[in-house]
């Protein structure tokens, strides 16, 4: 610890620390010796928490004791990206480090092993506060909802898991802390039973072509991608990754390989149904792209949300539509229109076990009790349609052009 000339407030001088060149250091006077040390950021937060820190070591040090190992919590965030996020799945981990991003920008330089309740509190209510009424420079929007401070909760109990495995840690102050939160209303959102009708469907597919300002190109797109979605109850990475050496239109079936499953999922095969076998085969492919859904240039797609949204408008549906409720309307059907077992739709879906098959579809109970007594009515099921028809009607040859003839290709 070096001895320096120190410069700035008195308010500074009673923090501990002091900014120097848009940097903070820590300083401690101990036996009328003044000690400095960099505590290498430019945020006043994170400054507090590692001068804090400091100070208490340096204290430990000079009364002759060793101070106790500790691990930071930007270190224990390091070890456990470096150590978890290889098992993990690209979307899984783009969903842990959106919630590390909050975690880091609250918890950063605390020691792990101080965090408990009061500091879990501390970040429940800072979530919550919407972005004007944070420091300037701070993430956020309008504020965190329950199921958004919960799974941000969750990774941080991850974060603590790992830890502990390596003896980083004794004790996860988390699971206890979301037990009791639990019971004062922190909870998850209650689960999506969304599923569209064919009647939606229809409309939903025709408003792809009409939604304002849509290329042709997309709108086959997005009529292919609520099909197929609808039809083969793809998840949405599984469809916009889909390339034609998996699919098999001469077996009637497409490879989804493990990597490209959820965790805990092996790879599996799933049936073609005789619709989408039709719009596949119809599927304009571009000649130098092997996705089945791609961009005008050939490039693959990564996110169909806002295309579905927009046609989800134009059709003027009476509930929102998510990329997910297609996949769920898929499960529904292959249960009722197919009379699938609960086995077999599991198996088809990717589901990890049976259990988590049940708990997805248990509103369908209650649904068909309804049914039973003739407290639903059913809706007039429209003609089946084609997709690919439907949004290349009047289309002039010219605009297909950059794509394989599909007389002059083989399946």
């Amino acid at each position: 610890m070096a001895c320096q000339r120190w410069e700035g407030t008195r308010e500074a001088m009673s923090k501990n620390y002091y900014k120097r060149n848009g940097l903070y250091y820590g300083r401690k006077v101990i036996d009328s010796i003044e000690y400095t040390h960099a505590l290498e950021t430019s945020s006043a937060d994170v400054a507090r928490k590692r001068a804090k820190k400091w100070v208490e070591d340096l204290i430990a040090e000079k009364r002759g004791e060793k101070p106790k190992p500790t691990t930071s919590f930007d270190d224990a965030v390091r070890h456990y990206t470096e150590t978890h996020f290889p098992r993990l799945k690209p979307n899984t981990r783009r969903r842990y480090l959106h919630s590390l991003m909050f975690l880091t920008e609250h918890f950063a330089g605390q020691d792990l092993a101080k965090i408990g309740s009061a500091d879990l509190v501390s970040f429940e209510t800072w979530r919550r506060k919407p972005r004007k009424d944070r420091k300037k420079g701070g993430r956020g929007h309008d504020g965190a909802d329950d199921a958004t401070i919960r799974r941000d909760l969750t990774t941080l109990s991850g974060v603590f898991e790992i830890a502990m495995e390596s003896d980083l840690v004794e004790v996860n102050p988390v699971p206890s802390f979301l037990k009791k939160a639990k019971r004062r209303g922190l909870t998850e959102n209650p689960p999506r039973t969304r599923v569209l009708s064919h009647v939606e469907e229809h409309d939903l597919i025709l408003a792809s072509r009409l939604a304002p300002g849509i290329r042709m190109h997309t709108a086959i797109m997005v009529a292919s991608f609520i099909t197929l979605s609808i039809d083969l109850g793809l998840r949405e990475e599984e469809l916009l990754s889909l390339s034609w050496d998996r699919v098999d239109l001469d077996r009637n079936e497409i490879f989804i390989p493990k990597e490209l499953a959820k965790r805990d999922s092996s790879e599996r095969r799933v049936p073609i149904l005789p619709r989408s076998q039709r719009l596949l085969r119809k599927l304009p492919r571009h000649k130098h792209s092997n996705y089945v859904l791609h961009r005008e240039n050939g490039s693959r797609y990564f996110k169909f949300w806002h295309q579905v949204q927009k046609a989800a408008a134009h059709a003027n549906l009476k509930e929102h539509v998510t990329v997910h409720d297609l996949r769920r309307t898929c499960g529904v059907r292959l249960l009722r229109d197919h009379k699938m077992a609960m086995a077999a739709v599991s198996r088809w879906l990717g589901h990890s076990s049976i259990k988590v098959t049940e708990r997805v579809y248990a509103f369908l109970e209650i649904d068909d009790l309804h049914a039973a007594v003739g407290t639903q009515t059913q809706a007039v099921r429209p003609p089946e349609i084609d997709p690919i028809i439907l949004v290349t009607k009047s289309v002039p040859q010219q605009r297909l052009i950059g794509y394989v003839d599909d007389s002059k290709r083989t399946s």
